[in-house]
């Protein structure tokens, strides 16, 4: 018998080694859990268009982005350059980022002189 090597046929395969390992350790494939790249959320870009905005150029970000972002009017976001290129959109603050991670340091190089200080 030959197997064929289409992506279907793979999948199938696994699908059935997964079954049978869950069968020998006896348990069903209720109780199976998901792979991560399953697990994975589908999640739909938002799509957003350009503006103007007096002289400038801006985006108006659709209700569903600013609930999960946990942002509202007011708030500043942030552009950081993500890998590949693209942009990125969020409230962290790369600034209060990097006083943080300095404020953590000396925490640590000095532990007996903030002990003092928190008195």
């Amino acid at each position: 018998m030959s197997r064929t090597n289409s992506p279907s046929a793979r999948g199938e395969r696994r699908k059935v080694s997964k079954q049978k390992a869950a069968q020998k350790s006896g348990t069903t494939a209720k109780h199976m859990v998901a792979s991560p790249k399953s697990a994975k959320k589908s999640v739909k870009p938002l799509e957003v268009t350009i503006t103007r905005v007096g002289t400038s150029a801006g985006i108006i970000l659709p209700k569903a982005a600013l609930q999960q972002m946990h942002a509202e009017r007011g708030h500043k976001l942030f552009l950081t350059e993500a890998p590949g290129g693209s942009l990125r959109i969020a409230r962290f603050d790369p600034e209060f980022e990097r006083q943080m991670r300095f404020a953590y340091e000396a925490m640590d190089l000095f532990p007996d002189a903030f002990q003092e200080l928190a008195k």
